[in-house]
């Protein structure tokens, strides 16, 4: 489906559930409330729901939505910045999968919904949120505007990474000119970081692993690392990036243990494919990031990905 045709049938809907993914980054929340942004401003009720706990630093974009969120049953359904259904929590994981409508960036996206818009040429999924705002008719305000921006520099690592465009520029200074308080959106997202954040990034560098002659780095985040400083899954996210930036590292990997026993695997690599490594394990993503989640012991689960890694950098 083109983002015309989304748009179109977009104006035809109310009482409408916006599913954003587990474990929830600046994209997939910057999508799911610039969305709800402007149809809440086209008259229709709408809801964003995501199964865990969103991180405090995103408080700007779900506290004005908590204060106007309404109980109603679904009759429309939208899925935003997510590949699969499995990247959904159990709670709207049946939702997703029989989802009316899917906005995804992610080449590996399955076609789930009934109806997709996918650009995998797009550097976050809030770039072709905003061409389908602008269908919509809305005047991108404060907060769309907002929103959207915080998927666009999470997505892009504030215009670092490879998959960075001409358009994700144009998008950005679009956005800025808006009126934002760009500055401070940079600041949370980039250099402020809680005292249990800072803790826990020390144990992690402290106890990092380099292997295939230092072209590999890998960070292991236990429980019990997370419960000894006291952070929170979304502490968890800047911290990923950073094996990536050492010095002659290729591919820099994060395993994470979550609440379940299960581990979150999050690969950021330069130059290597990352979400064809991870596609053999039931995971997907972007060249430059992606990742999946398995069970098992955690050395085995490097040596697994240790041996896959090896096969690409031959």
């Amino acid at each position: 489906m083109t983002v015309n045709e989304a748009s179109a049938l977009l104006k035809q809907q109310d009482n409408i559930l916006i599913i954003t993914h587990k474990n929830p980054d600046g994209d997939t929340l910057g999508c799911g409330y610039a969305l709800w942004g402007a149809l809440t401003r086209l008259g229709r009720r709408v809801k964003v729901v995501n199964s865990d706990d969103i991180p405090h630093k995103y408080s700007y974009l779900y506290s004005v939505h908590d204060k106007t969120a309404v109980d109603f049953k679904p009759e429309f359904v939208i899925a935003v910045d997510i590949a699969t259904p499995d990247l959904v929590g159990k709670p709207y994981q049946e939702l997703c999968r029989n989802a009316d409508l899917c906005i995804d960036h992610h080449g590996t996206n399955t076609m789930y919904a009934k109806k997709t818009v996918v650009d995998a040429e797009s550097a976050s999924c809030c770039e072709i949120m905003t061409r389908v705002i602008d269908e919509l008719g809305v005047k991108l305000d404060d907060y769309i505007a907002s929103a959207l921006y915080t998927g666009l520099i999470t997505d892009t690592g504030c215009f670092r990474q490879r998959n960075t465009t001409v358009d994700s520029h144009l998008l950005a200074a679009r956005l800025m000119n808006t009126g934002i308080d760009w500055q401070e959106l940079n600041r949370i997202h980039f250099e402020q970081k809680s005292k249990s954040r800072l803790m826990l990034e020390q144990l992690a560098v402290a106890n990092m692993d380099f292997t295939l002659d230092n072209r590999v780095a890998i960070i292991t985040i236990t429980q019990d690392m997370m419960k000894l400083t006291g952070a929170v899954p979304g502490d968890v996210e800047g911290i990923t990036p950073i094996a990536r930036s050492i010095e002659g590292v290729e591919v820099g990997v994060t395993l994470r243990q979550l609440e379940s026993g299960n581990w979150k695997c999050s690969l950021r690599t330069h130059n290597v494919d990352a979400a064809a490594i991870c596609a053999q394990f039931g995971g997907g993503g972007h060249f430059g990031a992606a990742g999946f989640e398995c069970s098992g012991e955690p050395d085995d689960i490097k040596t697994m990905l240790v041996n896959a890694i090896k096969e690409v950098l031959k």
